[in-house]
């Protein structure tokens, strides 16, 4: 009977006629576990791996403090820098799902070898010696099989996890969110496992056993994800925005470099044709300058006294029109006529976002509109090539933020070996005896800062100073971050002045596990400098993430974020090189020859290497007032689609389906969508199609509120 046949719908098999099908399953109960399993085990082995990996390398494998703290410096920072190897080949090539799991069994591998590496006699020196080269070798490359094992993880997981959530079932959408709770709980309850039970049983036990339970925490993890693999959906890899900027930048550059060779052929050298004729070329009746060098920008004021203008480096400006090379093609490949300027040179029209990104751009970079696919076809539209435009605008504000990462990872490495020298004894209550605290374990304060801070800034600072008149923009909260680390860094240094100062005044309890003594004061002098990291990370890293993803076209959004990953790895990779620089010149000074960070700091003067870092802030916060006054937010929205879903009838006061679009943030305005530049209102046929590219290291939470490290 055909009452009694059933077909399948999203997995069930429902009878036509019943008014009341089953429940769908919950996404997030029954799908998502497995993700979060995966993230909590892998956040756990990682930071069970890191956070004392300082004390690893000066206690156990006998290196100096500053050796000790480049080689972490360089580790962490290959960690951040192979997600963007990872988010590429998601996007691109495998898939999420596939770039995850074969990631993780690296990761795995990776482990598993750094627990050989202390466990096996004669991979480790015998105490107060270095390393031989074996040794080193057998502990360095696993640390950097797990940096590439974690390449993979980190931009994945948080996109694969949002992948399984269908936005046209309002209950999914509502899961979604959940979902980013839970997958931050994960993260912190990880990290708050490994920088307490794991450490302790680093310094307590062995870091044999220390290293061997975060790698059955990763063994778990990768058998948590594949346990899951049947009940996943899969988004099927496009081209990738990295793809798509490595192109168009080499395919502007090579245009350039034929360009070039063109007017050495129409002006040789020893011509005598003046420099404005020699740097003017006709095409089609239409003069086009030719300025030999790109810029990624100028320092100058634009069309008002607050913008900040990337400039055009061979066009004419006027307040009226953006001046721009026009190549008479449109967005989609179409000719259109562009109009001429009293300075013969053809401009276009302000359009809203394509004409705002030419105003704060490469303009070289339209070179790129010339390049041609092998069949002939133009390769790249004006949209693609602004897009592009947008992100590079933002490094004036990119570079500046690296140096807040090149301090910030001196909360592991020299905050840690400092706290190893003093006082960590904790009286327990109730004469049940004393604790000694792990020097590492005091990076939890660091945390509970965060978590503390957050709501404080969200839910009373920001809203008072709303209220005040005074709003804090992405810039200002960024800058305000900076100005806070600068205080850690003083703060730093003076605990370690007078920590010093008892030294030499011979107020000795102890020794620091053959790395010197350790000095009669309480490590809870630390405590300040921990909290002022913290606050720090509220304002400078979570308003570098807001900047960066807010700032983006929607399409390039993953590249965005990608420059908060890079400005992490190549700050870490610039803290390595300072300490490196700092030590090696220091120990040319010192008629001792240790230097300010030998393996004793109690011989050193690692105060003085914190005021170092501290003068380069005060140098860099000024630079980045220079920039950032100068920088003009884009002021266009954003484009949220969603899945068309069941409305209201007409007669009920529904309508038909529209699309939706996202606030407008008050207090910075949110980059263009490249598409047509122009504010989308009305029908869904207004809205442009949308863009094949991928989406790793994007997909956020609305509001992307977590400590930067577990990013």
């Amino acid at each position: 009977m055909v009452g009694s046949t059933s077909h399948q719908n999203d997995g069930y098999a429902l009878a036509p006629e019943d008014p009341n099908p089953p429940r769908r399953r919950s996404t997030l109960l029954s799908v998502c576990p497995f993700i979060l399993g995966n993230e909590f085990c892998e956040r756990l082995a990682f930071y069970g791996l890191s956070t004392n990996m300082v004390m690893y390398l000066t206690r156990v494998m006998g290196e100096d403090s500053g050796y000790a703290a480049v080689q972490l410096n360089l580790f962490e920072g290959t960690c951040y820098l192979t997600p963007i190897l990872g988010a590429w080949l998601a996007d691109s090539l495998w898939g999420r799902y596939f770039t995850i799991l074969v990631f993780s069994i690296i990761y795995f591998i990776g482990m598993i070898m750094l627990t050989l590496s202390a466990s096996i006699p004669g991979l480790t020196p015998p105490p107060d010696l270095y390393p031989t080269e074996l040794q080193s070798a057998a502990l360095y490359i696993s640390l950097y099989v797990v940096a590439l094992g974690t390449g993979g993880i980190k931009p994945n997981v948080s996109a694969f996890g949002a992948d399984q959530f269908d936005e046209a079932d309002p209950a999914d959408r509502r899961e979604k969110t959940s979902f980013f709770n839970w997958f931050y709980f994960s993260i912190n309850l990880g990290s708050l496992l490994a920088v307490t039970v794991i450490v302790w049983i680093q310094e307590n036990i062995s870091w044999a056993v220390g290293f061997a339970v975060p790698a059955v925490c990763m063994a778990l993890a990768v058998m948590v994800f594949i346990a899951g693999s049947g009940r996943y959906k899969h988004v099927e890899p496009s081209e990738s925005p990295f793809s798509r900027v490595f192109k168009i930048t080499w395919a502007a550059l090579r245009a350039r470099r034929r360009a070039a060779a063109a007017a050495a052929a129409v002006f040789p050298d020893g011509d005598n044709t003046s420099g404005s004729a020699r740097n003017s070329l006709h095409s089609n009746g239409q003069r086009v300058r030719f300025d030999p060098m790109p810029t990624i920008y100028s320092m100058g004021r634009g069309e008002s006294e607050s913008s900040y203008s990337l400039r055009e480096p061979f066009l004419p400006h006027n307040n009226n029109t953006t001046t721009a090379i026009i190549d008479n093609r449109d967005v989609d490949g179409t000719t259109t006529a562009g109009t001429g300027n009293s300075n013969g040179y053809t401009t276009m029209a302000d359009d809203g976002v394509n004409s705002a990104a030419r105003k704060a751009s490469l303009a070289w970079m339209d070179s790129a509109l010339e390049a041609r696919s092998p069949g002939g076809a133009l390769s790249f539209t004006r949209q693609q090539v602004e897009e592009v435009k947008l992100v590079i605008r933002m490094l004036p504000i990119f570079f500046p933020t690296i140096l807040y990462w090149t301090i910030y990872v001196q909360m592991g490495s020299f905050f840690v070996v400092q706290g190893a020298h003093l006082d960590r004894t904790v009286v327990l209550p109730k004469g049940l005896g004393t604790f000694e605290i792990p020097a590492a374990s005091l990076s939890m304060i660091n945390t509970l800062a965060i978590v503390g801070l957050i709501p404080f800034y969200d839910k009373l600072l920001a809203p008072a100073l709303r209220r005040a008149g005074r709003p804090l923009t992405l810039l200002k909260r960024i800058g305000w971050g900076l100005v806070v680390c600068l205080a850690a860094m003083l703060c730093a240094s003076y605990v370690e002045w007078y920590r010093l100062k008892l030294f030499s005044e011979g107020h000795v309890i102890g020794s620091a596990q053959g790395n010197g003594s350790v000095v009669d004061m309480s490590v809870w002098w630390q405590v300040p400098q921990y909290l002022l990291i913290g606050l720090s990370e509220v304002f400078t890293s979570i308003g570098q993430m807001e900047f960066f993803y807010d700032q983006a076209p929607d399409v390039m959004r993953s590249c965005s974020m990608a420059l908060q990953l890079l400005s992490v790895a190549i700050g870490s990779y610039l803290s390595g090189a300072v300490v490196w620089a700092t030590q090696i010149v220091t120990s040319k000074l010192d008629p001792f020859g240790f230097g300010w960070l030998p393996k004793d700091i109690n011989k050193g003067r690692l105060d003085l290497f914190f005021l170092v870092l501290g003068g380069l802030m005060v140098i860099n916060i000024l630079h980045f007032i220079h920039v950032s006054l100068k920088y003009e937010y884009k002021a266009v929205e954003h484009i949220k689609r969603v899945a068309p879903r069941r409305l209201p009838s007409s007669g009920a006061g529904g309508g038909p389906p529209r699309p939706r679009t996202a606030p407008m943030p008050s207090t910075a305005p949110s980059a263009a969508h490249p598409a047509v530049a122009r504010r989308i209102q009305g029908s869904a046929a207004d809205s442009p199609a949308p863009q094949p590219y991928g989406r790793s290291v994007t997909f956020l939470p609305q509001t992307p509120a977590m400590p930067a490290p577990f990013r």
